[in-house]
């Protein structure tokens, strides 16, 4: 009978998470096929045109008169007048606008890690599933095969007068549980493969699935908290942009500078000769703006203060939420270790059981009844270690999530990683 192979090591200390060839593939297939996340991926690059065109200045403004009834001065009637001018935000205006883009860009970036990291954590934890229904079709079929001797066994010594009627039909009704749970297994696993591959959005023709692997059990260091976790990073970033937008909405209510310069050409006088007639005119000119209506203003200015009470709330009760699951996912892994060590021991008494119970059945002591319900709680012992180890590993998955260890990113870095 194939077996997993398990390694109960009860640790304090980290080790390599179980890594398999063929989820990587899978998760790597997805990250570049999913459409969410490739959606995600054009909201980075819109925010990343936003923080290219942050902390330029408005474009100067050139405009032209002609006087139909020229203004008549001491060096001659005014005829044309060119203006050139230049505002300029209040002094460090451009320096918050450029740190606020640069903060939007990396919320966008930090949405895309988390959709990505939810993505992934949905993906393993199917596969997971899908690796475990396998193995327990894989239990049931050699379940079959042992009842289809034993039965095969229950008949002859029926036939022969040495056995009885009720232990062949006992045989034959547990053959049959198990042969329809097999199929109902393998239309199960069927239709959430198909799922699976319809989830990754890519055409990946087969999946494998390891039938023996060797994994060591760790049960992981606590962390004080759930900071490096990308939902957590996002409300905090949002949180910081909202103080931004109130600073960036301060200096908007500061007053505007503007330089000009205007050119005035003037026509010569005919009705006297006089030094300088007809000399154009050159004037440079200086404007402010008077921000003196303030209702819109601090109308804005409030709602910012608003938006970053919602975002320390929101953080506030993501990072309580998500420490409670952090307990739970924790609690479930030191459950599922339990269980698959109770598990092998289990196995181990029930091997024994079914060898002295062989012995017997030889010595015409026991029956075939008997080794019957033995070898059904060896098939149910298995099943239960391959479902514990199951919730072991997606339990870890989630805390892997939970407890997010990749260092944070920001746009910048990402975009000198891409060149």
């Amino acid at each position: 009978m194939k077996r997993i192979i398990i390694t109960l090591v009860f640790s304090i200390l980290s080790s390599q998470a179980f890594c398999q060839a063929e989820l990587n593939r899978l998760l790597i297939t997805a990250a570049e096929n999913h459409a969410g996340l490739a959606s995600q991926s054009s909201a980075i690059e819109a925010a990343r045109e936003r923080l290219n065109r942050s902390g330029t200045w408005e474009d100067p403004r050139i405009s032209a008169g002609y006087f139909i009834q020229p203004i008549e001065t001491r060096n001659g009637p005014q005829r044309w007048r060119f203006s050139i001018s230049q505002m300029f935000p209040w002094f460090g205006t451009r320096d918050v606008e450029s740190d606020l883009y640069s903060l939007m860009a990396d919320i966008e970036y930090l949405r895309w890690v988390d959709e990505r990291e939810k993505l992934f954590l949905e993906l393993r934890t199917e596969y997971f599933a899908l690796w475990s229904l396998r193995q327990k079709i894989i239990l049931n079929e050699e379940q079959d095969q042992i009842l289809e001797n034993l039965e095969a066994l229950a008949e002859t010594r029926f036939a022969s007068g040495s056995g009885k009627l009720r232990d062949f039909n006992r045989i034959r009704m547990s053959r049959q549980r198990v042969q329809n749970e097999i199929e109902i297994q393998q239309g199960e696993f069927i239709a959430r493969y198909q799922a699976l591959l319809r989830e990754v959005q890519a055409p990946i023709d087969t999946l494998l699935f390891d039938d023996e692997f060797s994994i060591s059990l760790t049960s992981p260091v606590i962390p004080d908290s759930i900071a490096m976790n990308p939902g957590y990073q996002l409300l905090k970033a949002r949180e910081e942009s909202a103080r931004l937008e109130q600073e960036m909405i301060r200096q908007r209510g500061k007053p505007g500078i503007g330089a000009g310069l205007d050119y005035i050409i003037v026509g010569k006088r005919d009705d006297m000769m006089i030094a300088d007639n007809g000399r154009n005119a050159l004037m440079p000119m200086v404007t402010m703006t008077l921000p003196i209506w303030r209702r819109k203003i601090n109308s804005a200015r409030k709602e910012a203060e608003w938006k970053e009470e919602e975002f320390k709330s929101a953080s506030r009760q993501f990072q309580i939420s998500r420490q409670a699951e952090l307990e739970l996912v924790l609690f479930e892994m030191e459950k599922s270790i339990r269980n698959m060590g109770l598990s092998e021991d289990q196995l181990s008494l029930l091997n024994q059981t079914l060898e002295l119970a062989e012995t017997d059945f030889a010595n015409d002591q026991a029956s075939l009844y008997d080794l019957l319900l033995i070898q059904e709680d060896i098939l149910n012992f298995e099943k239960e270690k391959v479902q514990a180890l199951e919730n072991y590993l997606s339990a870890r998955a989630t805390y892997e999530y939970l407890t997010w260890q990749e260092a944070y990113t920001s746009l910048k870095d990402l975009q000198d990683e891409k060149e």
